[in-house]
């Protein structure tokens, strides 16, 4: 966890509207708070949520304890102020410590539902649909809605091969060209590009009062300047072989795909989506900030003053921890690479 640390600016008092199972919690609750952070993911992991409290009476050992599967939302932010959706998040690690100190209890949640159905591999085909329609019908499955626009690609027979729900649907929108998220019961498909395109909501200027501490990084040995998608069809009885290039990348390094595609269409999207991926991770900076509820994953924040490091990018994860002594914001950013926009 991010230590905490009073913002230097007079943002108000933090605060947190948190509901259990659809019943008002905080104020219940709040007096007993050591911490509260709540971390948001554009793609790869399921959102968190934790709350840690002093358990001093004991009353979270039996009658206030939390039980799997039961849901937390609400929202949180600044008295007064700005206050953002947390999303919900499904309890799954109750955990109870103590020691001389005293005794503590933190409970944990996730984002994606506590469901064995969601949880379980299987091997099914799709013929004649595109992506979003099978995005719909597999959500539909489960009670769970799609936001967001899944990539437009179509398909004469898709496979998924011993695999979840979730990971199918991941694979196929990162192969496609989008990140994939699950938040409670939403399905999310957010198209890398227009991720890439929105506007920066702030600029992190050097020497900001808010800026707690920073990294920087440029990671040109783990990039690639192009991607080759080769296949055979045997079907049609021809070779699909489609390059593609990221002209701002020198490296050399070529990624190689043999996976599946029936058209030049598929295996050109394919190739760009695994080409941007590699890249991804070329300029990076991680700032841990005052606390600022407005920088969540997926969002643009633009650097000034940081030379060759000034430029837009995006949000891949925020981690907003709040403690009786303030809140911090801690974000992971990637560079907006040119092709994306």
């Amino acid at each position: 966890m991010i230590g905490a640390r009073t913002a230097p600016l007079d943002l108000g008092q933090p605060t947190a509207l948190l509901n259990y199972n659809g019943v008002p919690l905080w104020d219940s609750v709040s007096s007993h708070v050591l911490s509260l952070t709540f971390t948001d993911n554009i793609e790869g992991e399921a959102d968190e949520i934790q709350l840690d409290l002093q358990n001093a009476s004991g009353k979270w050992f039996d009658a206030w304890s939390p039980q799997h599967n039961d849901e937390v939302d609400g929202q949180f932010g600044y008295r007064g102020g700005l206050l953002v959706p947390v999303g919900t998040f499904f309890v799954d690690k109750p955990c109870a410590k103590g020691g001389r100190g005293g005794d503590t209890f933190s409970t944990q949640g996730q984002s994606v539902p506590v469901d064995k159905a969601l949880r379980t591999k299987k091997t099914k085909a799709f013929e004649n649909q595109k992506l979003g329609d099978i995005a719909r019908k597999v959500a539909g499955e489960h009670g769970m809605q799609i936001v967001g626009t899944p990539p437009d690609i179509g398909f004469g027979r898709i496979t998924q091969r011993r695999e979840t729900d979730l990971e199918f649907l991941k694979r196929l929108a990162e192969d496609y060209g989008a990140f994939f998220a699950v938040k409670g019961k939403r399905v999310v498909f957010m198209p890398r590009k227009d991720v890439f395109g929105r506007e920066p909501v702030r600029t992190i200027t050097r020497g900001d009062r808010e800026i707690i501490s920073y990294q920087l990084a440029y990671n040109a040995p783990k990039t690639a300047s192009k991607a080759q998608a080769t296949y055979w069809e045997g079907n049609q009885k021809k070779k699909i072989d489609v390059e593609v290039e990221d002209r701002d990348v020198k490296t050399g390094d070529r990624v190689r795909i043999d996976d599946r595609v029936e058209n030049e269409e598929q295996a050109r999207t394919m190739a760009k989506s695994r080409l941007q991926k590699a890249n991804l991770r070329q300029w990076t900076a991680t700032f841990t900030l005052v606390g600022d509820p407005i920088l969540l994953a997926g969002q643009s924040v633009q650097l000034a003053g940081y030379g060759h490091w000034d430029r837009k990018y995006s949000v891949l994860r925020a981690r907003h921890q709040m403690t009786r002594s303030g809140m911090t914001t801690a974000v992971e950013l990637v560079g907006v690479r040119e092709e994306g926009k």
